[in-house]
């Protein structure tokens, strides 16, 4: 119970200050919404089980599979709606004073909740779109329903079956709410899709799971589940290259004039023609080329947060138009160095870098032409 305690106040303090920091937070390039299923065990604990956790192991252990769908609010932050279904077990040797009970219960469960998501890994570590491994809580209120039997395992007669008892039929509650309470890993396998470990306690906030009133006042169930996730709604390199702004000013060209006197020429009458050649006009680009980094709807105070592992040779600048900010680094004369410089930032760690094109400091569309050059 105190490491419960414990638990809860951490992540409750973890919500409460990313929420307090959210004007500096954005949602993650890799998707907001995440959808994901789970198989695993489930275990039993109350009255009629006294077991800890790896001693359940020998003979207290349930089928489990559940599934959720998830929105990112930012980097931090999100809320879920979890659906599961699972078998449960448990037995009880002696009563209190020692004779023997020589109890055993079995059941199913199928449960639901809404739930609130934080990312500890970017809460402690920072944001960084190299990391690959993220662990994560999650904390939520939720509805459960039972059905179980309660039998004699030397005589093997039922006590209860269904919660109810045979002989009177008299008998226990079948639903009530819950608390359930997640820490979780996901490693990503690609940009979308991750596998993920995860571990759930749940307190029921009931005695009647058992079918046995005793010392516990609240019966509880944990599970432990492995699976996989998948986020979708990024935005992502292909709509990053695709993108259009208007373009506010028109190229300046810069034309030299080279005026020259030809000799005087003797005409028929008194007057002298002059002859000048045609103006040699020299082409000299007005554009640069540069590497785009990032993309976000807020400014980002320090960019490096985002990469702590990666190494930039030229200073990264920012530009903002339309509601977004824009973080580039280099300046390039031709098309083909910033390409190949937006191929060592991948190889960084930076995936979805790409090249783009800025004219009197202001994003311009990259031509055919500009390509060649």
């Amino acid at each position: 119970m105190t490491f419960r305690r414990i638990f809860f106040s951490i992540i409750f303090f973890s919500l409460w200050t990313s929420l307090s920091a959210q004007d500096k937070i954005s949602v993650e390039q890799q998707g907001k919404w995440q959808i994901g299923g789970v198989l695993g065990y489930a275990q039993y604990y109350g009255d009629v089980s006294n077991k800890s956790y790896f001693q359940k192991f020998g003979s207290e252990l349930g089928f489990s599979a559940s599934a959720f769908v998830r929105y990112h609010v930012n980097d931090l932050t999100g809320i879920g709606f979890n659906i599961h279904s699972g078998r449960i077990t448990g037995t009880k040797n002696n009563f209190s004073d020692g004779t023997a009970a020589n109890l055993t219960f079995s059941g199913s469960v199928f449960n639901f909740d809404v739930h609130s998501y934080l990312s500890i890994s970017n809460l402690f570590w920072g944001i960084t779109s190299t990391r690959n491994l993220n662990i994560y809580g999650t904390l939520g209120l939720g509805f459960m329903r039972w059905s179980s039997n309660l039998q004699d395992k030397v005589t093997l007669d039922f006590i209860f079956v269904d919660n109810r008892n045979r002989i009177d039929g008299a008998g226990f509650g079948t639903s009530a709410a819950y608390f359930p309470m997640t820490l979780g890993m996901e490693y990503k396998l690609t940009k979308g899709l991750s596998a993920t470990f995860e571990g759930t306690l749940c307190t029921v906030f009931s005695d009647d799971v058992d079918n046995y009133t005793g010392g516990f006042s609240k019966d509880m169930l944990s599970f432990t589940s492995f699976g996989l996730s998948y986020r979708f709604g990024q935005k992502g390199t292909t709509a990053k290259k695709h993108e259009t702004t208007v373009r506010q000013t028109e190229p300046v060209a810069v034309i030299d004039y080279d005026v020259f006197k030809s000799k005087a020429v003797q005409s028929t009458g008194s007057i002298q023609a002059l002859t000048i050649t045609e103006p040699k006009v020299e082409n000299i680009k007005s554009f640069e080329f540069r590497v785009q980094i990032l993309a976000k709807t807020n400014r980002v105070e320090n960019v490096k947060r985002y990469f702590p592992q990666v190494t930039f040779d030229y200073a990264i600048r920012e530009n903002s138009f339309g509601g977004i900010y824009r973080y580039s680094t280099g300046s390039f004369t031709s098309f083909r160095e910033a390409e190949s410089y937006s191929q060592t930032m991948r190889s960084r760690g930076i995936g979805d870098a790409f090249v783009v094109a800025y004219e009197n400091n202001i994003r311009i569309n990259i031509t055919k032409e500009m390509r060649l050059k």
